[in-house]
């Protein structure tokens, strides 16, 4: 049972209420008791209401020491001098709840602090060892700003970008992968290319299907190049074609 399961606020001055005093006329200070017991019961129950049946009066009637049909009439003039109410299955104190109401609120909204307190405090926990564990093992975290922001390259849109991806597919494959600065450099072929009359889907298809790390001037109706690259190994067309490594 939690610890709190029979707390609710008491007035101080409770014995001065009108009402109570009218529960003390009619039925003396024992009806003043069975108040506060009936208001510690309800304050035990999850929605703070008793049914209202005649199971209640029957198992009222022990602990207050009276016959079912007292209990009954009881709680009913209770009812009519507005210290409890009741519809047609339960009944319950309006002050109860509304000061329960309030209380459960201030709870939760507390709950929800020591979480919010809790995680933060986890995150502080999990950066710090982090952060120790790095520092035991001498590890030290550089950054190289002239490569960020640039994981990838932006394709003018005069390459079809499906056909690029295949050009880079096939230097994978000869393990040969294009580094970012490799695509930048075989871009500014293409463009030099193009300007010079090639059509750049043809270049990439042509080199695709010959499996040449760069891009070459088109075969001429001839079958000649206009520019007539050797027939070299991979890593050397690869060497030609960029002239820096690429």
């Amino acid at each position: 049972m939690p610890k709190d399961a029979f707390y609710f606020k008491h007035d101080a001055n409770a014995s001065s209420d009108l009402k109570l005093k009218a529960v003390k006329k009619n039925y003396g200070w024992e009806g003043c008791g069975w108040f506060w017991f009936l208001i510690e019961l309800l304050r035990g129950q999850d929605d703070y209401k008793l049914e209202y049946s005649q199971l209640t009066w029957d198992a009222l009637a022990d602990d207050m020491g009276c016959p079912p049909e007292k209990v009954k009439g009881y709680i009913d003039y209770c009812v009519d001098v507005k210290l409890f109410e009741k519809n047609s299955t339960h009944f319950s104190s309006h002050r109860l709840r509304r000061d329960m109401k309030s209380l459960d609120e201030t709870r939760e909204l507390r709950r929800e602090a020591g979480i919010s307190s809790a995680r933060k405090r986890l995150t502080i926990n999990t950066v710090s060892t982090n952060a120790k564990q790095l520092s035991n093992n001498g590890s030290t975290i550089r950054v190289d700003k002239s490569r960020v922001d640039k994981s990838r390259v932006d394709i003018p849109d005069f390459i079809d970008k499906e056909l690029w991806g295949n050009f880079l597919e096939m230097r994978r494959k000869l393990r040969r992968p294009a580094t970012i600065k490799a695509q930048e450099l075989l871009i500014k072929d293409l463009e030099k290319l193009k300007a010079a009359g090639h059509n750049p889907s043809n270049v990439i298809e042509q080199s695709i299907k010959n499996s040449w790390q760069g891009f070459f001037p088109l075969k001429e109706s001839n079958g000649a190049h206009k520019r007539n690259p050797q027939k070299l190994t991979p890593r050397d067309a690869y060497t030609k074609s960029t002239n820096d490594n690429v």
